[in-house]
This record gives C-alpha cells, structure tokens and sequence, in this order.
C-alpha cells in the first residue's frame, strides 16, 4: 500500500480551513489504519527535509501520555524512518530523572545497542536549544 500524497495534502487544507476550536473527529477505520505507518513515513520525510530536530523525553513521555508499551513509543519510528532526535530531562526535578537516565531510557525504549549512549549524548548536546538560537557555541 502507498500513501497519496496528493490526497493526504488536500485533506490538511481542509483541515486548516477550518475555524479555531472546531471539532475534528477522524473515524478509524480498518483502511485508515492500514495507511497509518505510511502516513507516518511521510511525516518523518516532512521533518527530515525540513532539518527539524525532534527532542525526546521519555520518561515525560510515559507518564504524560499513558505510553505503557514500548512498541507504542514514537522513538522506534523515528528510529525507523531515520528522523533525527535529541533526548532530553523534561522537568527533571518533578520526574525524578537525569539526563543519564532518560538516555538510557531511550536506548532501552528503541531497542539500540548499548554503545549508542554517546552518539545520542553528544547529538543532545550539540543540538540544545541554547546551540541551535545562536547563544552559545557547540
């Protein structure tokens, strides 16, 4: 199955047509599902090309969203499809957590091997918000 890009295009226009606080409500049929992961796809190629960068903070993740499995965390699709990611501590005083942590946590989460903890360290590092405005150097 393929994604129509075509279609999936027309359908946020419409979507963006629509005035603020409007109810959307999209039924999830048994087609629908079938074209998710390819929607996805197609999202993760939006965020690539654009040079986006998206940050990651599993432990806020689990808890806020309900994520009870691993396989429903969205860091195996990025993984997957190849969109850069950085880890972060979302309120690591409230969560309880370290940085060390929620990096190993993601290992964990997207089934990497262990030796990936410096290439997803210095990524985070490199990519903080401080780096990316300008601030300050990488």
């Amino acid at each position: 199955m393929s994604l129509d890009a075509d279609a999936l295009r027309l359908e946020l226009q419409r979507l963006q047509r629509l005035p603020p606080g409007d109810m959307v409500s999209i039924e999830y049929d048994e087609p629908r599902l079938m074209e998710l992961p390819h929607r996805q796809r197609y999202a993760a190629q939006c965020i690539s090309g654009l040079g986006s960068i998206i940050e990651v903070c599993p432990t806020s993740n689990i808890r806020i969203a309900g994520i009870t499995e691993s396989e429903h965390h969205p860091i195996r699709r990025f993984v997957e499809f190849g969109v850069p990611f950085v880890v972060g501590s979302d309120d690591p005083g409230i969560f309880d957590t370290t940085l060390a942590a929620e990096i190993d946590a993601a290992i964990a989460i997207a089934g990497l091997p262990p030796d990936s903890y410096s290439v997803i360290a210095e990524r985070s590092w490199r990519f903080r918000s401080e780096a990316l405005v300008g601030r300050i150097g990488t």
